[in-house]
């Protein structure tokens, strides 16, 4: 199997820059797994910077022509990502999470796909799959994590998919807590959601970052 190369971005001279240097890179290094992290130019918007996201990958993968992980800037790796090299027959791995269980902490039936923490195979279904996507990206406003969801549909019946298990892309609550049905113990890979504080470019946090 070729060598993964974990990957992600954030907009240059804004906050998430510093995000960046607080959370995934360090971790990346804790466990030396190969990576590359760039910066690109502020393209306005929380909303315009996420839809960026499929082109990105789409750009990494036909760079490295080998497997990718993709993680939210915010994203700090607690343990050795094992799975990830046990995917070499898949196309795609992500996870589906239980909107009830997240927040309620009770099973329900409504379901949300996550893009924070994401496998990619270099294959040719995903290259369209990622066309696609950033199709939806170019057509709807909407979270680029939905457009995903509706490519994912899409494409549901001629992609290789792993279900991506909840220690790999754990959030924290609303109260900073993790949700009840895991412990710390077990976090692989865990999301800060920087973006509840930095999405509203109004707010005290980028004032104070303005500020320095």
């Amino acid at each position: 199997m070729k060598k993964i190369i974990y990957i992600s971005y954030y907009t240059i001279n804004t906050p998430y820059e510093e995000e960046a240097k607080k959370y995934l890179i360090p971790s990346l290094k804790k466990f030396n797994l190969p990576y590359d992290v760039q910066g690109i130019p502020d393209l306005g918007s929380w909303q315009k910077n996420t839809h960026f996201k499929a082109q990105f990958i789409k750009k990494c993968l036909l760079y490295y022509k080998s497997p990718i992980i993709f993680l939210d800037i915010d994203a700090t790796i607690e343990k050795y990502p094992v799975l990830f090299e046990k995917l070499k027959n898949y196309d795609i791995s992500y996870h589906e999470l239980d909107w009830f269980l997240q927040w309620r902490g009770q099973k329900g039936d409504r379901k949300e796909i996550l893009s924070g923490t994401l496998y990619l195979n270099y294959t040719p279904i995903i290259m369209k799959f990622l066309d696609r996507w950033i199709e939806i990206n170019n057509q709807k406003t909407q979270w680029e994590q939905k457009n995903m969801s509706e490519t994912l549909k899409e494409y549901k019946d001629k992609l290789k998919t792993y279900p991506l298990p909840y220690e790999y892309i754990v959030i924290p609550r609303q109260n900073g807590q993790l949700p009840p049905h895991i412990k710390q113990e077990e976090v692989i890979i865990y999301h800060h959601q920087s973006s509840r504080k930095l999405k509203n470019r109004n707010n005290k946090e980028w004032k104070k970052w303005k500020e320095k």
